[in-house]
């Protein structure tokens, strides 16, 4: 079955269906902010989602139709869209591409919901190449909670970008509520996070596996994890103050599944300057390889720890634990004579370095 044998088939199904249905009437509501301290509950209207809930309820009287029947064996006998399902599981299932692709297709006119040819024909065309696919490229995003910038962007390894959101994009992100359906990333208070850090990946697809689309979604959600979580430890080690990620957002690829909040605490959003960023790039460099300094990157743990810490006598034992590592190894040993000595001397080195301009008395007291 070739390419153009599965389109034509979704197109006169389409073309068949087009005026017999009328979208299911549906409501949704967003919170938007509309200044620094005040935020309003607003009506969205998307007429996608009325049209997908008609074109579900209206699935089992359309599945008789002659028309549905031979697109339907049309994609049994293509071979990409017969495999799909073992890749994809559900959202490689003709129900699903055909409720799919008449979505994208679709638009409201005098109540009746009409299908456009060239969009079906296109979106079939992209879901096809989709499932043919043998990596993904992935857009990765997620907010961080507790910061704001003092400028528009700043830039960290790996590719990872700080972008400090407008207004209209941080409503763009509210989620939606909906009638019957939970709301992921709901942050349990007023104003969402003005930053985000984003990023691309790509992630290769092991077609001979089953539920590879997933495997693949997986995959990207767990390194992305890793660098929003390597983000968040190097703001912290550069800047006082408590920070966390929200939920990460993939975009592109096989999209399914999100990570959800571990602290709903609210943060006090701390301003990052230009000079916290790039102490934070440095930092993101120390964490992502410890290799290169094994007892900097212990110590720096140990700062990352103590600055989340919310008690006050857990934040001084691990500080200390941290400086402990740094003052008290030689040559990647442990120093175990003159303990206060070394630990005096070299804090005071490290102090005369890092603040020359101090006076004496003051770098004495150091």
């Amino acid at each position: 079955m070739s390419e153009r044998q599965v389109v034509t088939a979704f197109d006169r199904l389409l073309m068949d269906l087009s005026g017999k249905l009328t979208p299911y009437p549906y409501s949704a509501r967003r919170w938007q902010e509309i200044s620094a301290n005040q935020s309003t509950m607003v009506e969205v209207r998307n007429p996608k989602s009325g049209i997908g809930l008609a074109l579900a309820l209206a699935e089992r009287q359309i599945g008789n139709w002659s028309t549905y029947q031979r697109c339907k064996a049309a994609c049994v006998r293509d071979a990409v869209f017969k495999d799909a399902p073992r890749l994809a599981g559900y959202w490689g299932t003709f129900e699903q591409v055909f409720r799919d692709t008449a979505t994208h297709a679709a638009n409201v006119r005098g109540g009746k919901i009409i299908f456009d040819s060239a969009k079906g024909r296109a979106r079939i065309r992209e879901l096809r190449r989709h499932f043919q696919s043998g990596s993904f490229r992935y857009e990765c995003r997620a907010s961080i909670l507790g910061a704001d910038l003092t400028v528009k962007r700043a830039f960290l390894p790996d590719g990872v970008e700080l972008y400090r959101l407008s207004r209209k994009e941080r409503n763009e992100r509210q989620p939606t509520v909906e009638p019957y359906v939970a709301a992921p990333g709901m942050t349990g208070w007023g104003s969402p996070p003005r930053i985000e850090a984003r990023y691309h990946q790509t992630v290769a697809v092991d077609r001979h596996a089953d539920h590879a689309f997933f495997k693949a979604g997986y995959e990207a959600l767990e390194k992305a994890s890793a660098v929003f979580g390597r983000v968040v430890d190097a703001i912290t080690a550069a800047h006082k103050g408590r920070f966390d990620h929200g939920p990460i957002e993939l975009l592109g690829g096989f999209d399914q599944g999100g990570r959800p909040l571990r602290d709903a605490r609210p943060f006090v959003a701390q301003k990052l300057s230009l000079t916290s960023c790039r102490k934070a790039s440095t930092f993101y460099s120390l964490l992502r390889d410890p290799a290169g300094d094994r007892v900097l990157n212990r110590g720096l743990r140990r700062l990352v720890l103590g600055r989340k810490r919310a008690d006050a006598i857990d934040r001084l034992v691990d500080l200390v634990i941290g400086w402990e590592a740094v003052l008290l190894t030689q040559n990647g040993h442990a120093i175990t004579q003159e303990l206060t000595y070394r630990f005096s001397l070299n804090g005071a080195l490290i102090v005369n370095r890092a603040r020359p301009r101090l006076a004496p008395p003051e770098r004495h007291r150091a």
